[in-house]
């Protein structure tokens, strides 16, 4: 018998909003009445003024209870007015998780991860990956997955300077330790590529640098004291001057609110008083992009004295994090742009200005 022939797209794509609103439907009897009608009214408030933080901080508040179905289109609205949004992005990707809607997933991670440099996201996207890595082979053991070993280091590439992935490098470092190859011949690169990953790490100024370098002394006494004690009086001076450099980070990042909503200047006064109730909100500054001003200045002096190619990348991530956050500021996209271009970067400088223009359509000095 001949095989029936495939959907057409337009109509694959009817029949799938088809299910998806059955499927909304049906979830939304599972939420309470009170509950739909102060989304309803906090939805009157949004669309009405989309700048209106309190309200979007409401709203996905009161939607995280919510069966994903019956959510999902208010998180596509979400991200539609903040693209770059951890906040929403996160609370919207763990809510397909929980419901296992692995495909979802995955597509979500598609639109926002490359984008939004947020640790708990990433956080997100890793387990997504040792997930599947486990129910690929259950047989095997988690570090014997390449895939899982790849997206870490895709990740520790992307986000690796933040003053948060202690935790990333730490998990990343035992995949890898516990990958000790059994053939003889195939331990050197291992021990290579073992010992490039440690120093990058007790070199970054983050949280958790301190323990990891106890665990890299240990492992280079135990593999040969000698040159133990010739690579750890090289990067010991190295690794007090990143020291140095996470106190200052920290002592400025503590007036940022990395999950702040993107909003057009003239409205950057609602960020900080839809803050001001959260347990940090006091010690948040009220003008957020002065905020990020100082640390992309602090980062900028090279404090500590990076070669060219790390400073531009350290200085990179800083302004790509700050966009989350001033993603409707020209100025910060252009200091991006130019640095880019200083660095002789024309691929990535050309990039930036077309997430510029999307960014802040219609903006002259784009």
């Amino acid at each position: 018998a001949m095989a029936e022939p495939a959907a057409e797209p337009a109509a694959a794509a009817t029949t799938t909003a088809d299910a998806d609103a059955a499927e909304a439907e049906t979830a939304m009897r599972m939420v309470s009445t009170s509950s739909r009608e102060k989304v309803g009214a906090l939805l009157s408030l949004v669309r009405g003024d989309r700048w209106d933080v309190a309200a979007w901080h409401a709203l996905l508040g009161e939607i995280t209870a919510w069966p994903v179905a019956a959510a999902r289109s208010l998180y596509e609205e979400a991200v539609g007015v903040f693209p770059m949004g951890a906040r929403v992005w996160v609370q919207y990707v763990e809510a397909e998780i929980k419901a296992g809607n692995q495909a979802r997933v995955k597509a979500l991670f598609g639109r926002c991860l490359l984008t939004v440099l947020d640790v708990a996201l990433w956080r997100a996207y890793l387990k997504l990956i040792a997930a599947e890595s486990k129910s690929a082979d259950a047989a095997a053991s988690p570090a014997a997955s390449p895939e899982l070993r790849q997206a870490y280091e895709f990740a520790l590439t992307h986000l690796g300077e933040d003053v948060t992935a202690g935790e990333m490098w730490r998990e990343y470092l035992l995949l890898l330790r516990s990958s000790q190859p059994q053939v003889a011949q195939e331990r050197g690169a291992w021990l290579t590529s073992l010992r490039r990953a440690y120093q990058r790490a007790v070199l970054t100024p983050m949280e958790g640098a301190d323990a990891l370098w106890r665990e890299w002394e240990l492992f280079e006494t135990n593999e040969d004291r000698t040159l133990a004690k010739a690579l750890l009086a090289e990067y010991q001076p190295k690794h007090v001057s990143a020291k140095g450099a996470l106190r200052e980070r920290k002592r400025l990042r503590e007036r940022i609110d990395a999950q702040a909503l993107a909003v057009p200047p003239q409205y950057a006064s609602r960020v900080h008083e839809a803050a001001a109730g959260d347990a940090n909100g006091a010690a948040l500054a009220a003008d957020q992009a002065s905020a990020w001003a100082d640390l992309i200045a602090y980062e900028r002096s090279n404090p500590q004295r990076l070669d060219d190619e790390a400073h531009t990348a350290r200085l990179a991530f800083t302004y790509n994090q700050s966009l989350l956050a001033l993603g409707h500021y020209p100025r910060v996209w252009l200091e991006l742009h130019a640095l880019h271009a200083s660095a002789g970067d024309n691929k990535g400088a050309k990039g930036v200005l077309t997430r510029a223009v999307r960014a802040v359509p219609g903006c002259l000095l784009l």
